[in-house]
C-alpha cells in the first residue's frame, strides 16, 4: 500500500511522519506502539499472526508473548480501544491480530474531521445455531464426490465460560488456595512505600520454648512481625514462602541461602524468650552487614514486644531514630487470637484452627478478621458453598473506606470460588474490583494475587493478549517481594493459558519447572494440582503411559485424604487414565471410592469430572443403561451444560444408540445444535459437527453424515490437538471403511498413524483399514498392536478375519 496516512474516527495516523493524533492532538507513543498500530493498519485486510507482528515491530523472533500482548494492549488503549471491546484491534484466538475498523487512506485521509456516527466494526457471525438438516443436506451434495477443501483460515471466537476439563480449569483448582490464607495487616492510610531499589526482607519462624502456652509463637508471632514490617512500607517475603523456604531447620543451617532463594536482601531470625515477668524479642540479621547483627526490644507483651523491635528495625532500614517505646495496641486481644490462627494455616492444620475459631471469646467471634478466618476454614476445607455465602456476608458489610484490605481479600475469596468452578466470567469483575481496592495501597501479596488471578481468568476465557499483560503485571509485583509462591503460580498461569491456545509443545516445559518450583517450597498440593493438568495434557496428546504415570503419582498421595480439595479431580483424572490405559476394573475401584464421598466436596465443577470418568467406564465396559442414567443428569438443564460438554453429550447419544434408541437419540441433535451456538467455541462446534456426523450414519444418511464428518475434521485439524483429531478420524474412518470408501478411509485415518503405538481406538481403525485394503501383513501388525492397548476393553470379533480383498475405490 502506498499511501501512509489513516483517518479512523477521530484519529489520524501518518506514517511517514510517525505521528498519531487525535482531533488535532499529538499522542506520545513508544516506536513499539506506533509499528505495531502501522502493521496492522497496513494490513488490515487480513489477520496478522504473531510471530509476523512480532518480526515487523522488533526485528527478531525472541519476543515474549507477554511483551508483545503489552505492545498490543497499549495499541488498543492509544486508538481509544480495549480488549475487552475489541473495536479497532481484534484478537483472533491462536493466530494474532486483526484491525477491523473502517479506514480512510490517502487524500480522504488528511481531510478534517467530520462529525458523524461511528460505523460500526465489521463483524463475522459465528454464533449461529448449528445447521438443521435441510441446511446439512445443501452441504451434502457439495461433498457427495470430493469433500469440500479444506478452510485456510480461523473463524473467531468468544468464550463466555472456561472451555471446560481444559488445563486453566484443572489449575484454577488449586492454585486459589496459597494467597487466600495469607495474612495481611490492615494499615488505617497507606504506609511509605520503600524504593525500587530496596531488596524484601525474610523473616523466619521464631525460636521459643515449646510449651503449651507459646505453641503458636514460631508461625505466629513470625507472621506478626513479618506484618509489621510491610505495614512501615517494607517489602517482606510473604510468611507462606517463609514457612516453606524454612522448613525442616533450613533457617538455623543456612539463613543467607534462604535469602537468596527467596530474592531477599535481609534474613530477620527472630528469638523469644521470658525474662523476669518481661518478654524479651531479639532479631538476629543475616546478609546487611551495614545493620548491627542484632536488635531486640522488651515489653510485658509478647506481641508489643514483637512491634517494638520491628519498628527499631524499620527505623535502621530507613536511617531514623530508634523508637523508644510503642505505642499500645488496643485491639492486642483481638491481634493476638488472629495471629494464633494464622499460625494453624500456615501449618496447615486445619483442625487446629476450628477449635480456636469455635473456643475465641464472643466478642472476638464476632470482629470481621475472625468471621474472615472462619470463611477462609470453609474454603480450605473444600466447603464452597458455605465459603461463597460466608465472602458474600462479609461484603455486605465491610465497608471500602475504612476496611479497604478485607474486603478486598474477600473479593479474591469469592473470585476464587467462582475460578475453581470455571465461573471465569464471573470471577473477572471480582478481581477487578480487589485490584481497584489495594492499588493505592502498599498491599503488594493480595495485589500481585488479583493481577494473576485475573490473567489466569482472562486466558480462560481466551483473552489472551490481556491476560499475559495481567500475569506479566503480576510477575513483576510478587517477584518484587520475593514471594516464590506468588511467581510460581505465575509461571504456572503462562503454561497453562499456553495450553489453552493449544501449545501444548511450549506448555508441557513450562508446567514442568512450575511443578518442579512448588516441590523446592515444599508446596506439595500446588505442585500435584499442576500434575493433574499435566495429565491432561498427556491426555490430550495421547500420550496415555505418560498421563497414566502423572495421575498415579497424584492419585498415591491423596488417595487416603478424602478432605482434600485435590481428591475428586485427582479420582477423576487418574480414572480417566486408566480406562484409556485398559486398566477397566482398577479404575471402577478408583470411582467406587470417591463416590462414596460424594456430598463432601463442592458439588458443581469437580464432581461432573467424576460422574463423566463413571460413564465413560460404564461405556467402555459395555454398561449403556448404567451410563445414560448418569449421563443424562449432567446433561438436564441445558442453560447450565458447560463448554466442555461435547464428550458427554456425544456419550450420551452413543450409550441411547447402545440401547437400540435411536429415535431417542435423534431427537437430541436440537439440544447439541443449540449448546454448540450458546457456547460457540470451535470445539464445540467440532463436537456438534462430530455427533451429528454419527447420528446420520446410524439413521442411513451417509451423504449428510460425510458433509458434518468433513466439517468436524477441517476443524479439527485447525485446532491441532492429536486427541481432537483423532477422536474425528476415527470415527470417520470407520463410517468409511463400513461404506468402503477405502481410498478417503485412507486419508483420513492417515492422522492416525502416529498415534497407533499408544492409542487403542488409533490401533483399531488402523487395523480395520488394512483388513479392507487386504493388506494382511500391516493388518497382522496393526491387530497385535491393538491388542497390547487393549487391556480389559474387548475386540470386535470381525477384526480377527483374515483379509480376503484387496483395495476398493469406493462402495460396490
Amino acid at each position: 500500500m502506498n499511501d501512509e496516512s489513516f483517518r479512523f474516527g477521530a484519529y489520524r495516523l501518518d506514517a511517514a511522519k510517525r505521528e498519531l493524533e487525535h482531533e488535532g492532538e499529538l499522542l506520545a507513543l513508544t516506536p513499539q506502539v506506533f509499528d505495531c498500530l502501522t502493521y496492522l493498519l497496513r494490513h488490515r485486510e487480513r489477520a496478522v499472526g504473531r510471530d509476523e507482528l512480532i518480526a515487523a515491530v522488533w526485528g527478531r523472533a525472541d519476543v515474549t508473548d507477554t511483551l508483545l500482548a503489552q505492545t498490543v494492549m497499549h495499541a488498543r488503549r492509544a486508538v481509544g480501544d480495549s480488549g475487552g471491546e475489541q473495536s479497532a484491534i481484534r484478537t483472533i484466538p491462536r493466530f494474532g491480530y486483526r484491525w477491523i475498523l473502517p479506514v480512510q487512506t490517502g487524500a480522504a485521509a488528511s481531510m478534517p474531521d467530520v462529525p458523524a456516527a461511528p460505523a460500526p466494526a465489521d463483524t463475522i457471525d459465528t454464533a449461529g445455531p448449528v445447521p438443521d438438516r435441510a441446511d446439512d443436506s445443501a452441504l451434502a451434495r457439495s461433498v457427495r464426490e470430493e469433500p469440500p477443501p479444506r478452510a485456510s483460515s480461523m473463524r473467531p471466537f468468544t468464550s463466555h465460560r472456561a472451555r471446560g476439563f481444559g488445563l486453566a480449569a484443572l489449575a484454577a483448582v488449586t492454585v486459589a488456595l496459597v494467597w487466600i490464607a495469607r495474612p495481611s495487616g490492615e494499615p488505617a492510610v497507606p504506609p511509605p512505600t520503600a524504593s525500587a531499589e530496596v531488596r524484601p526482607v525474610l523473616v523466619v519462624p521464631v525460636a521459643v520454648a515449646q510449651i503449651a502456652e507459646t505453641v503458636w509463637v514460631p508461625l505466629g508471632l513470625m507472621d506478626a512481625i513479618a506484618g509489621r514490617l510491610r505495614d512501615g512500607g517494607w517489602p517482606v517475603v510473604p510468611s507462606a514462602t517463609a514457612v516453606a523456604l524454612a522448613r525442616d531447620g533450613a533457617a538455623a543451617a543456612d539463613p543467607l541461602r534462604l535469602a537468596r532463594e527467596a530474592g531477599a536482601g535481609l534474613t530477620v531470625a527472630p528469638t523469644a524468650e521470658r525474662e523476669a515477668g518481661n518478654w524479651r524479642v531479639r532479631f538476629d540479621l543475616h546478609g546487611a552487614p551495614e545493620l548491627p547483627a542484632t536488635v531486640s526490644a522488651e515489653a510485658p507483651e509478647l506481641l508489643d514486644a514483637a512491634r517494638l523491635a520491628s519498628d527499631r528495625l524499620l527505623a535502621l532500614l530507613k536511617r531514623q531514630p530508634l523508637p523508644d517505646q510503642v505505642d499500645a495496641d488496643p485491639d492486642r486481644a483481638l491481634a493476638e487470637w488472629v495471629q494464633r490462627i494464622e499460625s494453624e494455616f500456615l501449618a496447615d492444620h486445619l483442625d487446629a484452627a476450628k477449635v480456636l475459631l469455635d473456643t475465641a471469646p464472643a466478642a472476638l467471634r464476632d470482629r470481621p478478621e475472625l468471621k474472615f478466618q472462619a470463611v477462609q476454614l470453609d474454603y480450605r476445607a473444600g466447603r464452597l458453598d458455605r465459603a461463597a455465602q460466608g465472602f458474600q456476608a462479609l461484603l455486605d458489610t465491610l465497608s471500602p473506606e475504612a476496611q479497604p484490605v478485607l474486603r478486598a481479600r474477600s473479593l479474591i475469596g469469592l473470585g476464587s470460588i467462582a475460578r475453581t468452578r470455571a465461573h471465569f466470567d464471573e470471577a473477572e469483575p471480582l478481581y477487578r474490583e480487589a485490584i481497584a481496592l489495594l492499588d493505592p495501597l502498599n498491599q503488594p501479596v493480595h495485589l500481585g494475587s488479583a493481577w494473576a488471578y485475573l490473567g489466569i481468568s482472562l486466558g480462560s476465557l481466551h483473552r489472551f493478549d490481556e491476560s499475559a499483560a495481567a500475569l506479566g503485571r503480576a510477575r513483576v509485583i510478587l517477584q518484587g517481594t520475593g514471594d516464590a509462591f506468588g511467581v510460581a503460580i505465575v509461571d504456572a498461569g503462562f503454561a497453562t493459558m499456553q495450553a489453552d491456545r493449544r501449545r501444548l509443545a511450549d506448555a508441557a516445559p513450562r508446567l514442568a519447572q512450575a511443578i518442579e518450583r512448588f516441590e523446592r517450597l515444599g508446596a506439595q498440593a500446588e505442585a500435584n494440582g499442576l500434575r493433574i493438568a499435566l495429565a491432561q495434557m498427556y491426555r490430550e496428546l495421547l500420550d496415555h503411559p505418560a498421563a497414566f504415570a502423572v495421575s498415579a503419582t497424584v492419585w498415591a498421595q491423596v488417595r487416603d485424604q478424602p478432605s482434600q480439595r485435590l481428591y475428586p479431580m485427582a479420582a477423576a483424572v487418574h480414572a480417566l487414565a486408566l480406562i484409556e490405559s485398559g486398566r477397566l476394573a482398577e479404575a471402577g475401584r478408583v470411582l467406587d471410592g470417591i463416590e462414596r464421598q460424594d456430598g463432601r466436596h463442592d458439588a458443581a465443577y469437580q464432581w461432573r469430572q467424576v460422574r463423566y470418568a463413571r460413564a465413560y467406564l460404564d461405556l467402555e465396559s459395555r454398561r449403556p443403561a448404567a451410563a445414560a442414567g448418569v449421563l443424562q443428569a449432567l446433561l438436564a438443564d441445558e442453560t447450565t451444560v458447560p463448554g466442555d460438554a461435547g464428550p458427554v453429550w456425544r456419550s450420551w447419544l452413543t450409550s441411547l444408540r447402545a440401547q437400540g434408541l435411536d429415535a431417542a437419540a435423534r431427537a437430541e441433535l436440537p439440544r447439541v445444535a443449540r449448546w454448540a451456538a450458546r457456547v460457540d467455541e470451535e470445539e464445540a462446534r467440532m463436537h456438534a459437527d462430530l455427533i451429528a456426523a454419527e447420528q446420520y450414519v446410524a439413521d442411513h444418511e451417509a451423504d449428510l453424515a460425510y458433509a458434518r464428518y468433513e466439517a468436524a475434521l477441517q476443524t479439527a485439524d485447525r485446532i491441532g490437538v492429536p486427541r481432537e483429531v483423532a477422536r474425528v478420524a476415527a470415527s470417520y474412518g470407520h463410517a468409511l471403511i463400513h461404506a468402503g470408501w477405502l481410498e478417503r478411509a485412507a486419508t483420513v485415518t492417515g492422522r492416525l498413524a502416529a498415534f497407533a503405538d499408544r492409542d487403542f481406538d488409533c490401533a483399531l481403525v488402523q487395523a480395520r483399514l488394512h483388513q479392507a485394503l487386504g493388506q494382511a501383513g500391516p493388518w497382522r501388525e496393526a491387530l497385535e498392536q491393538a491388542r497390547a492397548l487393549a487391556g480389559e476393553r474387548g475386540l470386535p470379533e470381525a477384526i480377527d478375519a483374515e483379509p480376503l480383498r484387496h483395495a476398493l475405490s469406493g462402495p460396490g
